[in-house]
C-alpha cells in the first residue's frame, strides 16, 4: 500500500501555524538529522522495520487492550472501594469492546466495498485486496486531515451514531492502532503463524512538514520516519521505498514502485502486511492432482468453459455450514493455532448474484454459524496477485477532495498537500501446506452419507479472518486460479 503526496506549492521557510505546530524543514528537525544519514544509503532501510514495530508494540499493547482492565482493576479496587469494583471494569470493558466491534466491523465493509467496485468494472477477473494497510495507510491520511477531507475518509470506516469517526477521530487511531498491535503473530514452531504490519511516512527532506503529524505516526501506527530527497535523488528515493517494502513483506512484493517520483512529492506514505501461515490439517501432497475448474462461462455450443488448475484434496476437522436459503456453502479452513481461518463461500450458482445480494451482516453470520466437522474439500493450489489504483476507486466511495489539489485538506500534515496516487499491491498463494513447508499429514477419503463435500472448483469468494480482532486479513474473488493450462484441442 503505497500514498503519494505531491505539494501544490513550496514552503520557502519554516514558520508556526495557528494551532501551534512548526512546520520544519531538512535541517532543522532532530528527527530528520538523526535519520537522514541513514535513509540515504538502501541497505539501512531494511533494518529499520523489524527494529521499529517489535520496541513499540508491546508497549502499547498493556495500555489499549481490553483484556488488560480488569487486571489492572483487581488490583487497585479492593484497597479502597471494594463494592464499587464490578460495575467500574465491565462499563469499560463494554465501551472499548464496543469501539473495537464498530472499527472491525468498518474494515469488513471496507472490503465488501472495493470489492464490489473492483467486479464493476472488471467482472471477470480475479480480485485480490488486504483491508488493514489501506485502513492503516488511510488512517495515517486522516492524522494530518481536517475538514470535509477528514469527514470523507472517516466514512470509509463506516457511519455508527456509537461511533462516529469524523467527531472522535482520536478514538479511531487508538482503537485501529491496538486492533494492528493484536494482529501482529511471532513465528514459533507451536504457533506456525506469522503476521506483521509495518507502515512507514517517507517526507521530502526539502518541504515543510509538521512536527506534530510525524511525531503522532510514529507515536500511534509506528511508523518509521525516513526523510527522502525527491527534488535532486528521485531514483535513490524510489529504490530506499521498494527496498522497505520488500523488507517489510519479507520480498514477497520486490516493488511498488515502478516510476520514481514527482519531485514535487512532499511525503509518501507506505503501509504493508506479510502473512505467513501453515494449515492446522495439512494438505496430503499425493492428492494434488489436475482437475478441471469451471470458469461459469458457456460456448456457443452451450458447453461450459473450464481450465486445468492443481487440485488439492483433504479429508479433516473444518469449519462448515451450508445455507440452503442463499443456496451456498461455506468451509472454515483453520491456521495452525487457531487464530485465524480461512473461509471460502461457494454458491451453488453465480459467484457475482450471490455476492451481490450478500451484506456485510451475512459473513458476520456465516463465520458464527460454522460448525467443526469432519469434512472432505478440494481447493485450487494457486498464487494470485494484484496491484490496485485507489485513487480510481476510493472517490465512488466518497473520498473526493483528498485527491483534489483546489479543496484537499491535509493542512496537518504539510499546507496545501494533496493526494496524486494510492497504489495497493498484494499477493498471496495458497499451497497443501499453507505458505511454509511442513510434514503432510495422512487423510482417508472416505465418501459417507455424513460427512459434506466441498468441491471449490468453480468461481468462489474468500476471506481471511483474525480471529481475535474479528476482521479481514485478505479478502478474495477466484473466477479463474492462477497459474491454468488451457485445455488442448
Amino acid at each position: 500500500m503505497l500514498i503519494l503526496l505531491p505539494l501544490w506549492v513550496l514552503a520557502v521557510a519554516a514558520q508556526t501555524t495557528d494551532d501551534g505546530s512548526k512546520i520544519y524543514f531538512e535541517n532543522e528537525l532532530p528527527l530528520f538529522k538523526t535519520k537522514a544519514s541513514q535513509a540515504a544509503e538502501p541497505q539501512m532501510v531494511p533494518q529499520k522495520v523489524p527494529q521499529m514495530i517489535p520496541q513499540k508494540v508491546p508497549q502499547m499493547v498493556p495500555q489499549k487492550t481490553p483484556q488488560m482492565v480488569p487486571q489492572k482493576t483487581s488490583q487497585m479496587v479492593p484497597q479502597k472501594v471494594p463494592q464499587m469494583a464490578p460495575p467500574m471494569p465491565s462499563m469499560a470493558n463494554d465501551r472499548n469492546t464496543c469501539n473495537r466491534q464498530y472499527v472491525a466491523k468498518g474494515l469488513r465493509e471496507i472490503s465488501i466495498n472495493l470489492d464490489n467496485l473492483i467486479r464493476k468494472y472488471s467482472q471477470d477477473e480475479n480480485t485480490l485486496l488486504s483491508p488493514i494497510p489501506i485502513a492503516n495507510a488511510m488512517g495515517l491520511l486522516l492524522l494530518g486531515a481536517k475538514g470535509r477531507t477528514a469527514q470523507e475518509i472517516s466514512c470509509l470506516f463506516g457511519n455508527n451514531p456509537d461511533f462516529d469517526v469524523s467527531r472522535s477521530p482520536d478514538l479511531l487511531h487508538k482503537e485501529l492502532g491496538s486492533l494492528i498491535d493484536d494482529l501482529i503473530l511471532q513465528p514459533g514452531v507451536s504457533s506456525g503463524s506469522e503476521v506483521s504490519v509495518g507502515a512507514a511516512v517517507f517526507p521530502n527532506q526539502w518541504y515543510g512538514i509538521k512536527s506534530s503529524y510525524i511525531e503522532k505516526a510514529a507515536t500511534i501506527y509506528h511508523s518509521d520516519i525516513v526523510p527522502l530527497d525527491y527534488i535532486y535523488r528521485g531514483s535513490e528515493a524510489k529504490t530506499i521505498i521498494n527496498k522497505w517494502v520488500a523488507n517489510a513483506t519479507n520480498n514477497r512484493i520486490k516493488t511498488i514502485l515502478d516510476r520514481t517520483p514527482l519531485p514535487t512529492t512532499s511525503i509518501v506514505l507506505v503501509s504493508a502486511i506479510y502473512f505467513n501461515c501453515e494449515w492446522k490439517h495439512t494438505f496430503p501432497l499425493t492428492n494434488t492432482k489436475m482437475k478441471p475448474f469451471y470458469t461459469g462461462k458457456f460456448t456457443k455450443n452451450g458447453e461450459e468453459e473450464y481450465v486445468h488448475v492443481q487440485m488439492m484434496l483433504n479429508s479433516a476437522e473444518a469449519l462448515y455450514m451450508e445455507d440452503k436459503t442463499r443456496q451456498l456453502q461455506v468451509l472454515g479452513l483453520p491456521y495452525k493455532g487457531d487464530e485465524i481461518v480461512m473461509y471460502i463461500v461457494l454458491p451453488e450458482g453465480d459467484l457475482k448474484q450471490a455476492l451481490n445480494q450478500l451484506r456485510e451482516a451475512d459473513f458476520k453470520e456465516m463465520i458464527n454459524s460454522c460448525k467443526s466437522r469432519q469434512t472432505i474439500y478440494m481447493i485450487p493450489k494457486m498464487k494470485l496477485e494484484a496491484q490496485l489504483q485507489l485513487e480510481t476507486l476510493l472517490p465512488e466511495l466518497g473520498v473526493t477532495s483528498l485527491f483534489d489539489q483546489t479543496i484537499s485538506d491535509l493542512d496537518g500534515i504539510a499546507p496545501r498537500a494533496y493526494v496524486n496516487e494510492i497504489i495497493h499491491k498484494v499477493e498471496i498463494e495458497i499451497t497443501e501446506t499453507g505458505t511454509v513447508a511442513s510434514a503432510a499429514t495422512a487423510a482417508t477419503i472416505n465418501r459417507g452419507n455424513f460427512i459434506p463435500v466441498v468441491r471449490a472448483d468453480k468461481p468462489f469468494l474468500f476471506f481471511i479472518h483474525h480471529v481475535k480482532t474479528d476482521s479481514f486479513l485478505f479478502w478474495g474473488t477466484v473466477m479463474k486460479p492462477t497459474p491454468y493450462t488451457s485445455p488442448k484441442g
